[in-house]
């Protein structure tokens, strides 16, 4: 053999052996990275950072499994469901994030229709051990990118295949470069190169035609390789998940015709992570065209196999969000397993789980409330709190409050609300269309309505305003959907004390200063102290004088002068 030919495959072969030590080296220390975070972050907020870029496939999952009731856009906005997603994710993998978000848009109905199991939920809280193992195991699935598996599997149909005979071209040139450069060092080594060049060019040509398929074909792997760990992680404390790591290894020996030499399409250092080895991985498959030839073979199977990687997902992700909430309670002051077979709406001690430093109110009633008090005092605050409440007790079987017991509801808001431009709708147009959906709902009667409903009719004129909204909250009540109701108008206290219990907020104004104490009391407000804030915000003796007078001549007299 030729000396210089000699000399090359040894630097070679080193090179390899250096990348493939560098590459084992760099696992473990990003697993010893990941177990120490998890350790140190326990019972603390999520460490994971969300933007919009990186949520873009978060409704996947829920766009592709539709129920009978989900949460729609308008009450996802009035509650800040990505907010809330943001604050109790801490899963592993985007099959967990995705279900996660579907979760919270899906409220079970009734108690067998509730996703997560309760003693699955306290055993990852009970036992770390065996936590840590599973989000070890969920870790190494990681995420999916910009686009949703789902986004993909659509339109598997349409991605374009090569004719085998193409495919396995730059195999065969580099082959034939190779065996010149044994018998003419200089020719072999100019086509060499001139065929490394020829493949490259290709690769990237061919890869973007098929880069969102390839991606989501190099997830799907993924998702089988951490179905193969999870079914085989062994749990010391609790088999809690023992029918899922069953239903995991039917799974993974279903699609094992799927798996078959998939190492030509994973690792690359793009999708998992970039250390050394995989890196050089990376270059081998851009020069042999590896991932692409195994593309072409796999699509016609994943496509086949579309229902089970559906399964593979959902049992992958309930697990996943199952541990996010065990981790979500450990890092809670209070909270409480709800009751849901109630017929009224009961809570103690109830706060806003997106706030850091809430006040906690209780309250029980059958359901009909209307709230007044000044701005700022906190109705628009407790209004979400208590629709959250519920919400959370439907999904997630955790509510913020030292107790909660009540029904299953279809959960429904009319509370922060824009005028829509583009369609050419006044405030007071989008309003009475939010409203309306909730009055239709109310016609359908086999699981009741709970609405929240923030300053209702706003966007009228007074007169009209009390009149309307006057009837529109008679009739909720007598349709029996459930209101919790916010208002300005006191008169509605008085139109309504038949049909709605009455509470109320108040401020406090000491010295010119103005305080909230955020306390839900009984009965309606009884203060007018709208006009007083003018004062403690600076406004002008005059100004404050007249409108004061104004007032009172008003109630004196029923007429404005």
């Amino acid at each position: 053999m030729d000396p210089a030919v000699l000399t090359f495959l040894s630097v070679l072969a080193a090179l390899l052996s250096f990348f493939l030590m560098m590459g084992v080296r760099d696992n473990r220390k990003k697993a010893a990275v990941f177990l120490r975070m998890l350790k140190q972050h326990e019972g603390q907020l999520p460490w994971k950072e969300h933007t919009a870029e990186s949520d873009t496939h978060l409704p996947g999952y829920f766009l592709a499994h539709p129920a009978p009731f989900q949460i729609d856009a308008r009450t996802a906005v009035d509650l800040d469901l990505n907010s809330l997603f943001c604050r109790l994710d801490y899963t592993q993998s985007a099959a967990g994030e995705e279900y996660l978000y579907w979760l919270l848009r899906t409220p079970a109905l009734r108690e067998e229709d509730q996703s997560l199991r309760e003693d699955q939920i306290l055993a990852m809280q009970s036992c770390s051990t065996d936590r840590i193992s599973m989000q070890t195991a969920l870790h190494q699935i990681g995420g999916c990118g910009k686009y949703s598996v789902y986004d993909h599997l659509s339109l598997l149909d349409q991605a374009k295949r090569e004719h085998p005979v193409f495919n396995y071209l730059p195999i065969l040139l580099i082959a034939f470069s190779a065996a010149v450069l044994f018998l003419q060092t200089e020719v072999g080594i100019v086509m060499l190169f001139a065929s490394i060049a020829w493949n490259v060019s290709t690769y990237y040509r061919d890869r973007n035609q098929v880069a969102p398929y390839l991606f989501s074909l190099h997830y799907i792997l993924r998702l089988l390789d951490g179905a193969d760990r999870l079914r085989t992680t062994h749990l010391s404390g609790t088999q809690c998940f023992r029918e899922e790591q069953k239903e995991l290894a039917a799974i993974v020996a279903q699609m094992s015709g799927f798996r078959r030499g998939s190492f030509l399409l994973t690792g690359t250092g793009r999708m998992a992570g970039g250390n050394p080895l995989d890196i050089l991985f990376d270059y081998i498959r851009i020069l042999l065209h590896l991932d692409l030839i195994k593309f072409n073979s796999m699509i016609d199977q994943a496509i086949r196999y579309r229902d089970e990687i559906d399964r593979l997902i959902t049992v992958i992700g309930r697990i996943d969000s199952t541990i996010s909430i065990a981790c979500y309670r450990a890092s809670l002051n209070t909270w409480c397993e709800p009751d849901l077979t109630g017929a009224a709406f009961e809570t103690k001690e109830l706060v806003h789980p997106l706030l850091r430093s809430p006040v906690a109110n209780s309250i029980s009633t059958d359901g009909y409330v209307l709230l007044t008090g000044s701005n700022a005092s906190g109705k628009s605050t407790f209004l979400r709190a208590a629709a959250l409440a519920a919400l959370m007790a439907q999904t997630i079987r955790t509510v913020c409050a030292a107790s909660y017991r009540a029904g299953y509801y279809r959960i429904y808001s009319s509370m922060a609300l824009q005028d829509n431009l583009s369609a050419g709708e006044s405030y007071y147009i989008v309003e009475i269309r939010s409203l309306k959906r909730i009055l239709d709902a109310g016609k359908e009667k086999s699981v009741p309505v709970l609405c929240f409903l923030d300053e209702v009719l706003r966007g009228t004129n007074t007169v009209e305003r009390i009149a309307a909204s006057s009837e529109i909250l008679h009739s909720l009540r007598e349709r029996g959907i459930r209101c919790f109701a916010a208002t300005h108008d006191l008169e509605l206290t008085v139109l309504l004390e038949k049909d709605y219990d009455n509470y109320h907020f108040e401020e406090q104004i000491q010295n010119g200063d103005i305080s909230f104490p955020y306390r839900l009391l009984p009965g309606p407000a009884r203060s007018r102290n709208a006009i007083r804030l003018l004062e403690a915000i600076g406004y002008d003796e005059s100004i404050i004088h007249a409108a004061e007078n104004r007032a009172d001549t008003f109630l004196q007299t029923g007429t404005w002068r």
